[in-house]
């Protein structure tokens, strides 16, 4: 196999995309992590000399805000293109995040907390696999769709050329529609 040189614009490329990748993987990472802001608070006694309005304490008010931040960063990681593992980190930190509420509720039995937490997120990655397989055997389908409507678009101009148009006037048609045929083709 005879392999060709690298130019050094595509290293350009594949480092600029690289880069944007990490990026993007540290932005949805640090969306999980920003969620227990309010346990580092407890853990190194953070106290302010503020009193809340509408909010207990000052581990209430950041678990809010950063409860709202988080899925901010997810969104504005997007464009960067993060890496499909990166995601684990939130998914595992909502979930958890889910069962405290439950076991708060008394709707789950806390002996199984762990278990129902790692069941609930390997079924999302196994659920997150399989419509990236999904949507990719979609866009397959749909790209040999296209390439059919196209041909057919022109076997169909060919047609009316060859069976509708008089001799002398078939370069004209073709002059006339080439612009039209290429629209449709461009629209698929």
């Amino acid at each position: 196999m005879k392999r060709g040189r690298t130019r050094p614009e595509d290293l350009v490329a594949t480092v600029n995309v690289n880069a944007s990748s990490i990026i993007g993987s540290l932005l949805v990472i640090l969306s999980g992590v920003i969620l227990y802001a309010d346990y580092l608070i407890s853990l190194f006694g953070i106290t302010i000399d503020y009193e809340f309005k509408y909010y207990s304490s000052l581990e209430t008010a950041v678990w809010l805000l950063s409860n709202t931040i988080s899925p901010l960063l997810i969104v504005l990681a997007i464009p960067f293109k993060p890496r499909t593992w990166s995601y684990v980190l939130p998914v595992t930190a909502f979930t958890i995040q889910g069962m405290f509420i439950l076991n708060d509720e008394m709707l789950a039995d806390k002996s199984y907390f762990w278990l129902y937490t790692i069941i609930l997120v390997v079924a999302l990655s196994v659920s997150l696999f399989f419509l990236k397989r999904l949507a990719g055997m979609i866009n397959r389908r749909v790209a040999k769709l296209t390439a059919v409507i196209q041909q057919l678009v022109g076997y169909i101009a060919i047609h009316i050329r060859d069976n509708y148009v008089a001799e002398e006037d078939r370069t004209k048609y073709l002059q006339d529609n080439l612009e039209t045929f290429d629209d449709i083709n461009n629209k698929l």
